[in-house]
């Protein structure tokens, strides 16, 4: 019988591509922008507290979700193999990258462009397969790491500085705490 690898990162995937499905119908238009995306409404808002997390499994559009499943699945199963495909640290990671990125983005940046998508998360991803075991370091997911990298820095350098274009950078900064943590 086949062992299911990755089933954290397999339902990840899943949620984001039933979100975008569900935001595409005609009659669920603002179903992204009302529950899966992080932005300031109100502290009293009932919905501002599951959007904190809810947001990572937004988008708008199938070649956004494509080029971000495409990095997820594969960095994001070799994150949860290093953890030797335990359940619990690979969703802490997931869960406390979501909420602690759309938490901060809510505090510095409330009014300001709202976030969604797994961007932090792949690259706690990426910190955490490249750091997890530094005697067994895997080349190929540190290049990747590094191209990565660049590329982030560029798109920030390219575009608008704002809070939502350093979401990765607090990914990758709550992915190497995550890697050390449960060395």
């Amino acid at each position: 019988m086949a062992k299911f690898k990755s089933p954290v990162v397999t339902i990840t995937a899943l949620m984001c591509c039933i979100t975008l499905v569900l935001s595409l119908s005609d009659s669920a238009q603002s179903i992204t922008t009302t529950y899966f995306t992080c932005y300031f409404s109100s502290w009293k808002d009932i919905w501002q507290y599951p959007r904190l997390l809810f947001h990572i499994f937004g988008y708008t559009s199938w070649p956004a979700l494509f080029n971000d499943l495409l990095i997820f699945l594969l960095v994001g199963t070799i994150a949860e193999n290093k953890f030797q495909s335990k359940f619990v640290p690979m969703l802490m990671v997931i869960i406390v990258t979501a909420v602690a990125t759309g938490l901060l983005h809510c505090v510095l940046d409330a009014g300001g462009n709202p976030i969604s998508g797994l961007s932090p998360v792949i690259t706690a991803c990426f910190i955490v397969a490249a750091l997890r075991n530094l005697n067994d370091m895997d080349l190929p997911v540190l290049f990747a790491l590094i191209i990565y990298t660049v590329l982030t820095i560029n798109s920030l350098l390219q575009g608008e500085l704002n809070l939502a274009a350093f979401v990765p950078i607090i990914g990758g900064v709550l992915g190497s705490m995550f890697a050390l943590m449960f060395k």
